[in-house]
């Protein structure tokens, strides 16, 4: 018996979450959810138009943001979408403005 069905005997209300920009595809999670799996999708690696789209077809309620432009992203979630996002605070990380 693998570790996630032991789990789940001994706690009858466990949970099991994937969390993976892999997991944006409708496809591949579907075919988690018919294992009795949730997919949470995450994207870390899109460019601008892209991350918009992945925003826009999550239907979140909440949106945080992380790295490189998370500041100003957030606000054009917040300004031109009527998205509500935060960026994350990532302390000793460098921005461009640190090399000009």
């Amino acid at each position: 018996m693998n570790t996630i069905n032991i789990l789940k005997t001994k706690y009858s209300l466990t949970k099991t979450i994937a969390l993976s920009g892999m997991y944006a595809r409708e496809s591949r999670t579907n075919r988690l959810r018919a294992l009795g799996i949730e997919a949470i999708p995450l994207s870390s690696h899109s460019d601008f138009p892209g991350l918009v789209d992945f925003v826009l077809n999550s239907e979140a309620k909440f949106i945080y943001t992380v790295y490189g432009n998370a500041v100003k992203f957030a606000k054009y979630l917040r300004k031109e979408l009527n998205i509500m996002a935060r960026p994350l605070p990532t302390p000793n990380q460098l921005s461009i403005d640190s090399f000009l």
